[in-house]
């Protein structure tokens, strides 16, 4: 607990002025040479916009699960970061606590996404989705944003034919984004969910998280049907890829990889 108190401490005391940032404005140094948040808000308006309240209204469907945040107008993502961080609604501290977001994870993922040249163009109107690792935005043109702490995809795995089709791309520091449609989630029935995990689970994926806690130990438990979505061509897709995990075959190969790069960073090493 003092540990939480001291981020949220220094949090504020460091980066309060996050939200003033332009970095057409600095010409000298922009925001990706810089190391530190100390550094970047010495170059920034003292104006801070945290009093300003761009929440209009949260929703949670139960305890640390957030259905929806909504904001009072359309906000770069950065601001819709530091928004969550410093709001006292308490249907989204109980849900930053209850996955696991610690402020300088806000802050940090905020300063990548304020870096970015395509990502500080973007505009958010909504939160729509808070996981363990993203956070899901929708766009002012109706597509969704995720922003997640490292890759979405378990293990690096590749999209598949049961993800959601990724519009676009890319990172920035340690900060992944993704643009993609926006999906229905009515009319979700138990049959097709489960045909739809069946289809996957025969590809060699093994799938997890996909059921409530209190549903796990039943005989036929109900799955969360706010994993999933549909498409506007009526494709059933699966919206967290969390959920997932590559075939066995394909973990082989990706470990396979990480033990070449670890060798050769092992030889460079040895080399200075």
């Amino acid at each position: 607990m003092a540990n939480f108190i001291f981020l949220i401490f220094y949090t504020d005391m460091k980066v309060s002025n996050i939200f003033q940032i332009n970095t057409k404005d600095n010409n000298s140094t922009t925001l990706k040479q810089k190391n530190s948040a100390t550094e970047i808000c010495k170059n920034t308006s003292d104006s801070f916009c945290k009093k300003v309240d761009y929440i209009l209204c949260s929703k949670s469907r139960r305890f640390g699960e957030l259905d929806i945040v909504v904001f009072k107008t359309s906000i770069s993502p950065a601001k819709g970061l530091l928004s969550l961080l410093y709001s006292t609604d308490k249907n989204i501290t109980n849900a930053l606590l209850y996955k696991m977001h610690t402020p300088d994870e806000l802050v940090w993922m905020a300063l990548d996404v304020a870096s970015d040249d395509y990502l500080s163009t973007l505009k958010v109107t909504k939160l729509v989705g808070l996981g363990s690792k993203a956070f899901v935005f929708e766009l002012n043109d109706g597509k969704i944003l995720k922003l997640t702490n490292g890759s979405h995809f378990p293990n690096r795995r590749k999209p598949d034919f049961f993800d959601v089709p990724i519009i676009k791309q890319g990172r920035s520091c340690r900060t992944y984004y993704y643009i993609e449609e926006k999906m229905n989630q009515k009319g979700l029935s138990q049959e097709k969910l489960q045909n739809f995990i069946k289809m996957v689970e025969e590809k060699g994926y093994t799938f997890r998280d996909h059921f409530h806690s209190n549903e796990k130990d039943k005989i036929n438990p109900k799955i969360r049907t706010e994993q999933f979505g549909i498409s506007k061509n009526g494709q059933l897709y699966l919206l967290d890829p969390e959920c997932a995990l590559a075939p066995k075959k394909q973990l082989a190969a990706i470990k396979f990889i990480k033990d070449k790069f670890t060798k050769i960073f092992k030889v460079f090493s040895l080399l200075k």
